[in-house]
């Protein structure tokens, strides 16, 4: 499915309810499974990590996708689940942006994390327009995010 057929069908097939919500989600269901697929990312930059022997930076990844797949299989908007994904990602992306200062490939890293995050909050607000925009602009979060982690395992990251 071509992008410009992800955002306007959706878009027509799935209007918000009153509340906000699509049946009690904070998305419909083929936006969360697009996040839901995109997850896997953060399972194969885990093992990257790994095999490249950053084992104490392995499970911000790793964990990020345990969170993102419990989450986004069902994504409800109050839920202990959402709270625990997005506090394991704060918490990952904090501590990685440490560990990251003295990385053979820091500068690279801090400028991939920045554009980023610009993402997250692009596409909340393009969301109150197209849900479909704001899921690609969340989707851009997962894949940047993952790409970013690839190019910090790459190089030389300083021991605790």
């Amino acid at each position: 499915m071509n992008v410009i057929r992800f955002i306007k069908k959706t878009d027509r097939e799935n209007p918000v309810d009153k509340d906000g919500l699509y049946s009690g989600l904070i998305l419909p269901p083929l936006h969360s499974n697009f996040i839901l697929n995109l997850a896997w990312l953060s399972f194969f930059s885990g093992i990257y990590a790994i095999s490249r022997e950053h084992y104490t930076l392995a499970p911000v990844p790793l964990g990020v996708w345990a969170t993102s797949l419990n989450y986004w299989r069902y994504p409800v908007a109050i839920s202990i689940r959402r709270k625990v994904d997005i506090a394991y990602v704060h918490i990952g992306l904090i501590y990685q942006i440490y560990r990251s200062v003295n990385s053979q490939y820091a500068i690279a890293y801090w400028i991939i994390i920045s554009i980023t995050c610009a993402f997250f909050p692009l596409g909340i607000a393009l969301n109150k327009y197209s849900v479909g925009l704001g899921t690609l602009c969340q989707g851009m979060v997962h894949i940047g995010g993952n790409i970013g982690n690839i190019v910090l395992y790459t190089g030389n990251i300083s021991s605790l």
